[in-house]
This record gives structure tokens, C-alpha cells and sequence, in this order.
């Protein structure tokens, strides 16, 4: 008490001129340090808005909402990049196995799902992909194994158009005839579909003998001649 005293009774016997520089001195001292770092080691009560400017750092910090934004108690990290921006449009709920990366497309799309048939748009690149009882449209593949067997390479429906067999020899025996069929060769594979045969004589044999040329056998029944049924005959071509 004794030292206040002595204090007061020296700054009020100084005079005015005195005082006042004591007084800006103190002002502008206490200033300094308030706005340099401050480390507050106690907690802050405060029953109105508490505004800190500049940089601050906090260390555990417990608030049930900031900037209107709700959170709840817990010990989970959330880590965003500098200068990245996460977004939430709608309420979700994320699972997965802790650890895992799950990456995105490198533009905005639309993430398929697992439970629900998908509609895809993109050519879509699998590694061995097993399809159980797929429904297939318009598909183009470099080969296919069906089995064991060798792979096949190419599966195409061909046509001779309308064509007119010539009629076959006054004889009981087999006749080759050849017609154009664009894209066949001599190492693939065909079944021929042809319209209702003639009865005395039928179809009986096919094949590719030349590049683009088709071969039908027809087989004569009788010992008169006999022309076989013309129309449109199809031919499925298998490549391997």
C-alpha cells in the first residue's frame, strides 16, 4: 500500500506536461501488447460474439456450430488441400474400408452404381470382365472365345441377293454352281440358309472357293434335268 502511495503522490506532484506523456506512454506500451502474439492459457467465457482479427491459431476447439454450421463432438481429421474447395449439395453418408482411395474422373460425370442397370455413353475399357447373362446391342469386339476353341475375330450375315441357280445335267449327280458374295474368304467358316428347296434338287453342299465367291452344290435326284429354287440365299460367316 505503501508503494502505491509513493507512486501516486510522484506522478500527481509532476506537472501537467509530465503527466500527460506518463499517461500516452502507458497507452501506447499496453497497445504494443495487446496486438502482438498473445498466448491465452485459460478458457474465455463470453456471453456475446468474441471477433479476432488477423491470423490466429487454435488449439482444441470445441463449438457445437460455426458460420451457421453444425458439428458434433468427435476425434476425425478432415485434411483439404490448399487453395481446393469441398462442396456438399445434398445431405450423404460415405463408407468404405479406412485406408482406400477411391479416385475420380478427370471431368464432372455422373458415378454408376452397382445395384442398378447403368446407361453408358463412353467406350468403357475392362480387363477380363466376367458378364452373366449380359443383354448385348450393337457390339464390335477384336475377337471372342466361346469355350476352349480358337478365338473368333469376325461374325457376319452375308447375302447372294436374288439369284437364279441354273438348271443342273439330265443326270442323277451333283452340280457346282458360283456366286459373288462380297467380304467371304477362302478360310472362314459359313452356314448357308437358302429358300425351300426344289425336291429333285436340293442344296446339298457349300462352301468359299474363291475370295468373295461363294459355292453352292446341288444335287440331282432325277435323270431329268432339274433347276434349283432361286431367290435370296444368307450366309453366316465365322472368322477366326
Amino acid at each position: 500500500m505503501t508503494s502505491i502511495r509513493k507512486i501516486l503522490s510522484r506522478l500527481f506532484n509532476r506537472g501537467p506536461i509530465t503527466v500527460g506523456l506518463s499517461v500516452i506512454v502507458s497507452v501506447l506500451f499496453v497497445t504494443g501488447v495487446v496486438s502482438a502474439a498473445t498466448t491465452i492459457s485459460t478458457n474465455i467465457n463470453t456471453g456475446g460474439t468474441l471477433t479476432v482479427t488477423g491470423a490466429s491459431t487454435l488449439g482444441v476447439v470445441t463449438a457445437t456450430s460455426l458460420n451457421g454450421n453444425t458439428f458434433t463432438t468427435g476425434t476425425g481429421v478432415l485434411t483439404l488441400a490448399a487453395g481446393k474447395t469441398l462442396t456438399a449439395s445434398n445431405t450423404l453418408t460415405l463408407a468404405g474400408t479406412d485406408g482406400t482411395t477411391m479416385t475420380f474422373p478427370s471431368t464432372s460425370a455422373t458415378i454408376a452404381r452397382t445395384d442398378a442397370a447403368n446407361t453408358f455413353t463412353g467406350v468403357q475399357t475392362m480387363t477380363s470382365p466376367v458378364l452373366i447373362t449380359p443383354a448385348l446391342g450393337v457390339a464390335t469386339a477384336t475377337s471372342i472365345a466361346i469355350g476352349g476353341g480358337t478365338a473368333i475375330t469376325k461374325i457376319s450375315v452375308l447375302t447372294t441377293g436374288a439369284i437364279t441357280p441354273v438348271a443342273t445335267a439330265a443326270a442323277i449327280g451333283t452340280t457346282q454352281q458360283t456366286f459373288a458374295v462380297t467380304g467371304l474368304l477362302t478360310t472362314d467358316k459359313i452356314i448357308v440358309n437358302g429358300p425351300v428347296p426344289t425336291s429333285l434338287c436340293p442344296m446339298t453342299g457349300y462352301r468359299v472357293s474363291a475370295t468373295d465367291t461363294l459355292q453352292l452344290d446341288f444335287t440331282t435326284l432325277t435323270a431329268a434335268a432339274c433347276t434349283p429354287t432361286a431367290g435370296t440365299y444368307n450366309v453366316v460367316m465365322i472368322r477366326n
